[in-house]
């Protein structure tokens, strides 16, 4: 469990992040949040996934957006023991970016290659996991990336995947009321909120040392208010997690 609290008195929304470096240097997003608009908060995260990357001495940083006052920002590691009924013990970055979206001249589908790999061989479980959230606003066609819902598929092998970009109750945002558009639904977060992932369970798929080919496909889109302001994007970062 991973405790986060958030002091500022910013009157904006802004991304932030926690990352986990490996012994080699990769970095790992384990957790994303936004800010809220004026106020503090402290959030409780499950992050037992993350267990492999968190035992011994690791480098961990705290990332956010701040253009004005700052943040103080402190973060708190928990340890409960317990018999889970899987074990996560590898992690692999996949794709990671913030892909700009509605551009034919930058096609989104150049950054989501199709990745090829191999199920680890002591694998007896796995997922992949999609942290995204879409950011840019009007005059950008459709108020994307920020305000507009898209589909998305994610392929693996001959099985297919399908969910839909959108956080539709932030009404509910566990820190209420705030300043600002708080109550707008938007591309996967809400101000003052931790963003939660799309977590897909490609166990029956990922038999130790099968081969997974894997995409991911955006709905089209086309911004025809390109050039009038910072162009929408997507902030991706994306793993496949074994257990065993």
């Amino acid at each position: 469990m991973k405790t986060i609290t958030v002091e500022s008195s910013s009157p904006w929304d802004r991304s932030a992040a926690i990352y986990v470096y490996d012994d080699k240097g990769e970095r790992f997003e384990i957790v994303r949040y936004i800010t809220p608009y004026r106020r503090g908060y402290t959030w409780n995260v499950d992050v037992t996934d993350y267990r492999s990357l968190l035992r011994g001495k690791k480098k961990l940083e705290v990332w956010c957006v701040t253009y004005g006052t700052g943040w103080k920002v402190s973060v708190d590691l928990s340890y409960y023991p317990g018999k889970p009924d899987r074990l996560a013990y590898m992690v692999r970055n996949l794709w990671v970016g913030s892909p700009e979206i509605g551009n034919p001249d930058k096609p989104v589908d150049a950054f989501f290659k199709p990745i090829d790999i191999v199920a680890d061989s002591a694998a007896r479980a796995a997922k992949l996991r999609f942290m995204v959230t879409g950011h840019g606003m009007s005059p950008n066609s459709e108020n994307a990336a920020e305000f507009m819902p898209i589909k998305r598929t994610v392929q693996v092998n001959d099985a297919s995947f399908e969910n839909q970009l959108w956080k539709e109750d932030n009404y509910l945002n566990p820190l209420r009321p705030q300043g600002g558009t708080w109550k707008y639904d938007r591309a996967g977060w809400g101000p003052g909120d931790v963003v939660k992932p799309w977590d897909i369970d490609i166990t029956p798929l990922a038999r130790p040392g099968k081969k997974l080919a894997i995409q991911y496909r955006l709905a089209p889109y086309v911004n025809e208010g390109r050039g009038k302001t910072n162009p929408p994007f997507h902030w991706v970062e994306s793993q496949i997690i074994y257990y065993k």
